[in-house]
């Protein structure tokens, strides 16, 4: 029997989420060519749904990727000529077509109402965190089923989110996390090297590649910078140390039988990152979780972040003091 997702907060105003999902039975299935793949499909929904990619990292069984939603009434109203252009990313131009002379031939007919709604079909699936990944989820399954003769579904569980605090230093933590996957996984020695990340886009000749991340913190500070001096400014807060020329990255969230490259962060910590980033619904700021009702804070056992010298310290709440609380709000339902 199919669990149901526990809930997701819903954006509004804009919000900035981490998301996960993995392989069945952790299954490595990503390979080159399957990595190519979901991320052609992964940009092609980007430029249908309006969601914005921050950064992103498709490793060997599970993909992560930190988006922005934007505010839905910003689109409205969506003229009939935009949503066509949207929808020609995902759909072939025979079928385009098509919907668009049907489009025509409601209005023809004075039938604006049903000519609306079959607008209104795409136009809800924008901006919209739940149909963007399920139609990424969906399409990728589709094409690698198709590719290896397979039936049947090929994730684990439906994907996880945690709703992120829209605060500079918070956000920038999700996405470092994200971008140093392959270094914690030993994979590579920079994450510069990876080929499937926001970091090792850039550094292959994809320049637009972190734009998102750098309009967004120009949104959230009203700071603009050149792409160089961003991108110079975000290998700075990748980057903890030298090691006789060698770059050391900050590594925080590695596994705990990994060896620690910044100082002065026990285990124990590590391990309240990494719940935070996995299995929270939404990090933040102690105001941030105030926004919210205190009802759905202490269903949720959220925690959050204080800033504290060089790095953020994830405090627990009162309601999360022992392992088998955690486990129990864990199973958090929307009632």
């Amino acid at each position: 029997m199919r669990v149901a997702r526990r809930c997701v907060v819903r954006p509004e105003g804009g919000q900035f989420f981490h998301v996960m999902s993995r392989i069945v039975e952790k299954r490595h299935i990503f390979g080159i060519k399957e990595k190519d793949v979901f991320l052609g499909i992964m940009k092609q929904l980007e430029s249908f749904s309006g969601v914005e990619i921050l950064t992103y990292c498709i490793m060997g069984n599970h993909f992560h990727i930190i988006v922005y939603i934007p505010e839905k009434e910003g689109f409205y109203p969506m003229e009939s000529s935009e949503v066509f252009r949207r929808i020609a990313y995902i759909y072939p131009d025979k079928y385009v077509r098509s919907e668009k002379l049907k489009y025509e031939s409601l209005l023809d007919r004075g039938q604006e109402d049903q000519a609306d709604c079959l607008l209104q079909r795409y136009i809800k699936r924008m901006c919209c965190l739940t149909s963007f990944i399920k139609d990424l989820k969906q399409r990728f399954t589709q094409r690698y089923n198709l590719l290896n003769h397979r039936k049947g579904n090929l994730w684990e569980e439906r994907f996880k989110s945690v709703l992120i605090d829209n605060e500079v230093d918070t956000l920038k933590r999700f996405v470092r996390y994200v971008d140093l996957n392959p270094l914690r996984a030993g994979i590579v020695d920079n994450p510069n090297q990876y080929k499937w990340s926001g970091i090792g886009e850039y550094f292959r000749g994809v320049k637009k590649s972190m734009l998102n991340f750098k309009e967004s913190i120009y949104r959230l500070q009203g700071i603009r910078v050149k792409m160089k001096n961003f991108v110079a400014d975000y290998l700075t807060c990748l980057q903890i140390a030298n090691d006789g020329g060698k770059p050391t990255f900050d590594s925080i969230l590695c596994h705990p039988n990994k060896k620690l490259l910044q100082i002065g962060i026990s285990q124990k910590e590590i391990k309240h990152y990494h719940h935070t980033y996995l299995n929270s619904i939404m990090v933040g700021r102690f105001e941030f979780l105030k926004s919210f009702s205190s009802k759905f804070l202490l269903s949720a056992g959220l925690g959050f972040f204080n800033n504290r010298s060089h790095h953020l310290e994830y405090n627990v709440s009162k309601q999360m003091n022992s392992q088998n609380v955690l486990l129990k709000l864990r199973r958090f339902k929307n009632s």
